[in-house]
């Protein structure tokens, strides 16, 4: 079974600053990067491949497809990832991700590379207090020995993540953001203060249940809204990103996805709403083969 938990991950190029590829401060709440990434089963490794399609005028022959990048993935039997490879479509590799836990299943040390110069990209280091909870992370850049950026957490009484406290130095960015709770300890408000504005996430669940049923997403003078519908396995098997309001209006992205016998999602189809409030395919697709011990 799923529950949606919400995890950002924005690679816009094969590398560039941009905070730690993991949302560290959300994966203590997990056992591990199964638990968190919303995997069953002991899997091993992920390959996930993401395309480009070609259609023809009509759409009627099979879409050519075309790698544009791919990812691969390896978990310990623990269920956390050892390290995670980026590749170009020519099968080389561009960005490599390495993690380093401690007896308690905690990333201490990680570390974000490209494979293009020797000793370059990020290493993040992480503290935890005597409650298990992290409380502050400083990253580096590995080839200049310079500290690029730190954040620090406080909790609540409920040891609940309350805030985030984000410092990057080489812009002298300071951001934070507040966390809060619904009773069965769902966050259901996120608001991060920035220099430029405020931007609110607020997340809406079905009745008695962990799962998402709609975000509402306000950054600076844009709102937009996700809504989500779910199979008899709680599995995600459509989420809708709404720019009017939560109706589904003409220029909406829908995402939907198809499984394997473990309820890992193995394929993700893009498609965005016409004018005729019907999907229209779009060229982007994702497809993922799953190894397991």
């Amino acid at each position: 079974m799923k529950k949606l938990q919400i995890m950002i991950v924005i690679l816009l190029f094969c590398f560039s600053y941009k905070g730690n590829a993991q949302v560290f401060h959300l994966a203590d709440k997990f056992k591990n990067h199964l638990e968190m990434n919303n995997l069953n089963g002991k899997v091993k490794s992920i390959k996930e491949y993401r395309y480009k399609l070609t259609f023809n005028a009509n759409d009627t022959i099979k879409p050519k497809k075309v790698i544009d990048m791919y990812f691969i993935t390896f978990y310990n039997e623990q269920g956390n990832i050892i390290k995670s490879a980026q590749y170009r479509k020519d099968a080389s590799i561009c960005r490599l991700e390495e993690y380093t836990y401690n007896d308690n299943n905690r990333v201490t040390l990680y570390r974000d590379s490209s494979s293009d110069i020797p000793n370059s990209g990020m290493q993040t280091t992480i503290q935890y207090n005597k409650a298990g909870n992290r409380i502050d992370e400083t990253t580096i850049n590995i080839r200049k020995n310079q500290v690029l950026a730190t954040k620090t957490y406080t909790y609540n009484s409920k040891n609940q993540l309350a805030s985030m406290t984000n410092h990057i130095d080489y812009g002298n960015q300071t951001d934070q953001t507040f966390y809060t709770y619904d009773s069965e300890s769902n966050i259901v408000e996120s608001r991060q203060k920035t220099n430029g504005g405020e931007n609110i996430s607020k997340t809406s669940y079905f009745p008695k249940s962990k799962l998402a049923s709609k975000i509402t997403i306000s950054s600076f003078d844009k709102t937009y809204y996700i809504s989500y519908t779910y199979d008899k396995y709680k599995n995600v098997i459509s989420s809708t990103k709404h720019f009017g309001n939560e109706k589904i209006y003409s220029g909406d992205e829908l995402k939907e996805y198809e499984y394997d016998k473990f309820n890992n999602w193995i394929v993700s189809k893009d498609f965005i709403i016409s004018q005729e409030g019907v999907k229209y395919k779009t060229n982007s697709r994702k497809e993922r083969e799953i190894e397991y011990y």
